[in-house]
């Protein structure tokens, strides 16, 4: 049986996160599967279930700090704990997501060859703000692994100069039961940060509520910008009409009993909770980003918005809001049918298919 390493920052509460999370207990029925996290606070529990038969290692180096030498004595520290591990373990195979780890994955196996690596890039690293060195060395190390694995044609196109075996695979989907109970107007679910454009979709929803006054969006998610979005809505006066609910578990019953779910990232890979969303039958908004994924099509399974306009942005979710029930049926049901066709088994699949090649 193969021994296989799954790498990651953290499993905090996170799209790529739940997706390693997921993905390393279905493939714990067909391997000896370890997940390794290489930088999550002792106080930071795990969001997601792993299943027993994975073994858990963490590794914790605190490497934020102002002072650069510091900081790359603690990453090189870091990096000999977890070459230690690798050596001990000796895994077949190692699959790490997100930059930082994918690195620590490649340097490692520079010095052991017998180990295949597969490394995977979640978002487009070229349309987000970056660390300029790991742009640099993921471009001159990328080449090293086995495999890339990229989520959308967008991301495989902007890194096709950084390894010469780059792979598609769609993120996998849950299945969420569906609720005709409907509590929320609008929710977002989104980390508290520049890149999902939090600002954005507030200004937009106070034009839409001076149509609308009872109207209501719902936020869930937390942040470095947690303290700046909420005295956001206290200036635009929307305490009323605007709530941020912090981190929720519960996610599965807030998705199905939403009538919308409305997107406004600056760029993304391919949305876990876009998906969820559809999954669960809530239509979505979706302001349109330089990296829009190719599964999601405009009046097809979502809604999406070209300009980037706020009053735009507002005047379509209010016109999408008035749309013919009938309409918004038919989007409701093509998504569904589109993301039954992600599921779990299916993805995994092409993974254990790519284990088995290398």
């Amino acid at each position: 049986m193969k021994k296989v390493f799954f790498v990651i920052d953290t499993l905090g509460p996170g799209g790529s996160e739940r997706v390693i999370s997921e993905l390393a207990n279905n493939l714990s029925n067909k391997y000896k599967v370890y997940l390794v996290t290489i930088n999550q606070s002792r106080n930071l529990k795990d969001f997601y279930p792993l299943s027993s038969k994975i073994k858990r290692i963490r590794l914790k180096e605190n490497i934020e700090n102002k002072n650069i030498i510091l900081k790359m004595l603690r990453i090189i520290n870091l990096y000999k704990n977890f070459c230690k591990i690798v050596k001990k373990e000796k895994p077949d195979i190692n699959i790490s997501f997100l930059t930082f780890s994918n690195l620590m994955s490649i340097f490692c196996n520079l010095f052991n060859k017998k180990i295949s690596c597969i490394i995977s890039e979640r978002i487009n690293p070229k349309l987000i703000k970056k660390n300029r060195i790991y742009n640099i060395l993921s471009f001159i190390f990328y080449r090293n692994a086995k495999c890339l694995v990229v989520q959308s044609k967008s991301i495989k196109h902007a890194l096709n100069n950084y390894n010469s075996n780059i792979k598609i695979i769609y993120n996998h989907v849950r299945a969420i039961k569906r609720d005709n109970r409907k509590k929320y107007n609008y929710i977002n679910i989104s980390r508290l940060d520049d890149q999902k454009n939090i600002f954005f979709l507030i200004k937009s929803f106070k034009i839409v509520i001076q149509q609308y006054k009872n109207l209501k969006l719902y936020i869930i998610g937390e942040g470095e910008l947690r303290q700046n979005v909420k005295k956001y809505i206290s200036n635009l006066k929307l305490q009323k009409n605007v709530k941020l609910l912090g981190l929720k578990k519960n996610i599965d019953r807030i998705l199905t009993s939403s009538e919308f779910y409305l997107h406004t990232a600056k760029t993304e890979g391919m949305s876990n909770v876009l998906l969820e969303a559809m999954s669960a039958r809530t239509p979505c908004i979706i302001l349109k980003h330089k990296s829009q994924h190719e599964f999601f099509k405009n009046y097809v399974n979502c809604f999406i918005i070209n300009n980037t306009d706020e009053i735009n942005f507002a005047n379509s979710i209010i016109k999408i809001k008035n749309m013919k029930k009938n309409k918004i049926q038919n989007i409701i049901k093509s998504a569904k049918n589109s993301v039954d066709d992600l599921n779990i088994n299916k993805v995994a699949k092409k993974w254990q298919m790519m284990i088995e090649k290398i």
